[in-house]
């Protein structure tokens, strides 16, 4: 059987390399030059930037689909525990999260009284929304699944019509512990008062598993997926954008690019649903009128900001830096209007401290600052300034010697991505589980969907599990022989 897979993001790689374990012989389109999608490393004048994901939480799920290839993750690169976890910053004062729980003891009792036990006592119930999640999001949801009690008693236990912030409130009365426990939501595309209570449970792989780092950052688990592809026989094939599709019988015969016709069997498409929809699809086999996109909520879209310092950055790793009023700030992203750049609150990774990724007395710095998409590059220029400010004024010293901005106009020419949205839809109750876009086509039967847009949803850990759940799904109704693979080199 043959199988082409559209997109050389997380998601692509990830269901190629477990297509070709299970016998297909497989080729993926790549319209970049390079792997990796939204995923991929960027290298300039002596410095390295992961271009986006740079949190690497839920490592048994990446454990777990290493092992579906008789591998480990640790034959590719190796995990560091960061200590410091993070560090958040507020207009009051800074904590920094270690790993280890006892050592947050002073810090968190200085947020509010008796902050560490209320703490232990919140990550408990984490834990078990964790654990009790986590089978969840390897299963594939239809409508009909509401009608088994059983899953519906479960979906109704995790409190989905109750907001994250809700349940954070039962446990915490301080802003701080608030912010603590609030802003991994951004993580999901959303917010802690618009996602479902038991979206709380990522709090868990962030305080109580710890923080970890891939050596090399995630263009690592890029190159791992990509090696493993190749010791199965996946053939990559980049600066190969698909702009057209030839349907017939009710399936898709071949993915059009300038190349010319690509034939196979079954197509996984790794690329925005929206464009594949409406811009490759004709009309008749799309599985989504245009209503449905129009009322789609998305996720904010963001300002990404490489920076190349000649100097130093009095920082961790990671930083987390709220701003003013941050309900106003979450309330202006899905008005669709730009944060106040005084009170903006953004992300900023600076791998240089625990990995070799600049010069020599030089830093590596990377910046999320979420805004909505719709406006003006000056508007989102401005903006990135006026934060890249902010941080060098009051952690870095030296010059800049490297910068370069990527905004949600770069999201839209790079990924296709609808409305340049730089994460897809948001993890809202509506859109989630059954109700995000389907793994598979409604039209054509051969045609299917992997990635942030699907079940379960935004992040690499999820996007991994997507692969797994549309790969079973096409070995079994369109079977395989497991195939062995050469030994990675």
């Amino acid at each position: 059987m043959r199988a082409v897979v559209v997109g050389a993001g997380i998601g692509g790689l990830a269901s190629a390399a477990l297509l070709a374990k299970n016998g297909f012989s497989v080729v993926v389109l790549e319209k970049l030059d390079r792997p990796g999608g939204r995923a991929r490393v960027m290298q300039e004048g002596g410095y390295s930037f992961d271009m986006g994901p740079s949190w690497y939480l839920m490592p048994e799920v990446f454990q777990h689909f290493f092992s579906l290839l008789d591998t480990s993750q640790d034959k590719f690169y190796r995990l560091i525990r960061l200590d410091p976890s993070f560090r958040l910053s507020t207009d009051v004062r800074e904590v920094e999260m270690r790993p280890e729980l006892e050592d947050n003891r002073e810090a968190l009792d200085q947020l509010e009284p008796g902050g560490y036990d209320r703490f232990l006592k919140y990550l408990k119930r984490v834990r078990d929304l964790y654990y009790s999640t986590l089978g969840l999001l390897y299963r594939d949801y239809a409508l009909h699944d509401l009608l088994d009690t059983r899953v519906a008693f479960r979906l109704l236990a995790l409190n989905p019509f109750r907001s994250m912030n809700w349940l954070n409130s039962l446990y915490f009365r301080s802003q701080e512990m608030l912010y603590l426990t609030g802003f991994p939501a951004v993580f999901l595309g959303g917010d802690p008062f618009r996602v479902p209570a038991f979206y709380a449970m990522i709090n868990y792989p962030v305080f109580g598993q710890g923080v970890f780092y891939p050596s090399g950052g995630f263009g690592s688990v890029v190159e791992a997926l990509m090696r493993l592809g190749q010791s199965l026989g996946v053939e990559y094939r980049f600066n190969r954008e698909v702009k057209g599709v030839k349907v017939g019988s009710g399936e898709i015969r071949a993915v059009i690019s300038e190349e010319g016709e690509h034939e196979a069997d079954v197509f996984v498409f790794n690329a925005d649903y929206h464009h594949v929809e409406t811009q490759l699809l004709p009309p008749q086999h799309r599985s989504y009128p245009e209503s449905y996109w129009e009322r789609l909520k998305l996720s904010p879209s963001a300002i990404l900001i490489y920076l190349g310092l000649r100097g130093r950055a009095a920082t961790p790793h990671h930083n987390v830096v709220i701003r003013g009023d941050w309900r106003d700030h979450f309330s202006r992203l899905f008005q669709g209007r730009l944060p106040d750049p005084r009170s903006a609150s953004y992300y900023v990774s600076v791998r240089s401290r625990s990995d070799r990724v600049a010069p020599e007395g030089r830093e590596a710095i990377f910046f999320l600052i979420p805004v909505p998409s719709g406006h003006a590059d000056p508007d989102y220029l401005t903006l990135a300034g006026q934060v890249e400010a902010h941080f060098l004024e009051k952690y870095c010293s030296g010059e800049v010697e490297f910068r370069r901005v990527f905004t949600p106009a770069d999201f839209e020419v790079q990924y296709n991505a609808f409305r340049g949205t730089a994460f897809g839809p948001s993890h809202t109750l509506r859109q989630t589980a059954m109700f995000r876009p389907r793994t598979r086509s409604s039209k054509l039967r051969n045609t299917f969907f992997v990635g942030q847009y699907v079940h379960p949803g935004i992040g690499v850990p999820m996007v991994l599990i997507s692969a797994e759940i549309v790969s079973s799904k096409i070995v079994s109704e369109f079977g395989g022989e497991v195939r062995v693979s050469r030994e990675v080199t």
